[in-house]
C-alpha cells in the first residue's frame, strides 16, 4: 500500500507571506511613483517655461542684458499653460511660474518655480532652474532643477 500523500497548491500560511510580501512593496512604491507623477507634470510646466525662455534670451541678444520686466521681455503674463496660473519677469530678470492649485500637483499645488538667465561673455544665455523663490519640494522638480 501506498501511504504517500501528495500536496496540491499553497499552504494557507504561505498564501498569507506572499500577501505581505506585496504589501510591504506596495507601501514601498506608492509614495515614489506619487512623486513621479508630479515631476513629469512639472515637465509640462517647463514646456510651457520654453516660450517665455526664449523671448528672455532673444531680449539679452539684443540688448546685452536681461529684461527687468514681463513687458519689456514679451511674455505672457496670463499663464495659459495646463499647470502654470501666472507668470513675470522680475527687475533682476528672473522668470517666476506661479502654479496652478490643482490636485495633480500635489505638494507643488500653488507653489513658484524660478528659472534665472545669465547672459554670458559670448552673448548667450545660461539658466538656473529651481532659483531662491522657488517654493516647490526638491524632490518634486525634474531632474533639471535639482542642480
Amino acid at each position: 500500500m501506498d501511504t504517500s500523500v501528495i500536496q496540491r497548491g499553497f499552504t494557507l500560511i504561505e498564501l498569507m507571506i506572499v500577501i505581505a510580501i506585496v504589501g510591504i512593496l506596495a507601501a514601498l512604491a506608492l509614495p515614489a511613483y506619487q512623486d513621479y507623477t508630479v515631476r513629469a507634470r512639472m515637465g509640462e510646466v517647463l514646456a510651457y517655461a520654453a516660450e517665455g525662455k526664449a523671448s528672455i534670451a532673444e531680449y539679452a541678444s539684443a540688448h546685452a542684458g536681461v529684461p527687468t520686466s514681463s513687458q519689456a521681455a514679451g511674455i505672457d503674463t496670463n499663464g495659459n499653460g495646463s499647470y502654470v496660473s501666472g507668470a513675470q519677469v522680475t527687475a533682476n530678470g528672473a522668470y517666476q511660474l506661479t502654479l496652478t492649485a490643482d490636485a495633480d500637483l500635489a505638494n507643488a499645488s500653488g507653489g513658484m518655480l524660478e528659472i534665472i538667465p545669465t547672459r554670458n561673455a559670448n552673448g548667450t544665455v545660461s539658466w538656473v532652474c529651481g532659483g531662491g523663490a522657488t517654493t516647490i519640494p526638491s524632490r518634486l522638480l525634474p531632474s533639471t532643477c535639482r542642480g
